[in-house]
């Protein structure tokens, strides 16, 4: 959706353009010599680049509106979302119940710095990274039961 939104705000962008320095006509095109004749190149080149002055204004802004979009919608969520997982990272402990980004659960039985241990059986330890955790896990021990059941 992003992408098409993108796609459209740059296809629309130079008609707009055109359409603010001609005050919503066609494109500004050379005016003809006093006497009808077509003007030289030297002369079309000074009247397409009078006529197009606002342009490259007006496509600054397209290009700033679009780094805004990204800022907004991508970039600042994303870092975001990586400061609450920082911090969450922090905040473990022995004893919690976590749910791993694989899907498996376990408990905390040991921290390091960067690394966790995790019993995710009786007796079946696992040493994972801690950026690895996904979060706190939730009914894990109705999970567990459901999963012995069977």
């Amino acid at each position: 959706m992003l992408l098409s939104i993108v796609t459209w705000l740059l296809s629309i962008g130079p008609a707009l353009a055109a359409q603010q320095i001609n005050g919503g006509g066609e494109p500004a095109t050379a005016a003809p010599t006093a006497a009808g004749a077509a003007a030289s190149p030297a002369a079309q080149q000074a009247t397409d680049a009078c006529g197009q002055g606002g342009g490259g204004m007006f496509s600054m802004v397209w290009i700033f509106a679009l780094i805004a979009v990204f800022y907004f919608m991508l970039i600042r969520p994303q870092s975001k979302r990586a400061k609450e997982h920082q911090s969450f990272t922090t905040s473990l402990k022995k004893g919690d119940n976590i749910i791993l980004n694989s899907g498996i659960y376990g408990t905390i039985v040991g921290m390091a710095e960067n690394v966790a241990t995790i019993e995710i059986a009786d007796k079946v330890r696992v040493r994972v990274a801690k950026s690895q955790i996904a979060g706190f896990a939730k009914n894990a021990d109705k999970a567990l039961e459901q999963s012995e059941r069977k």
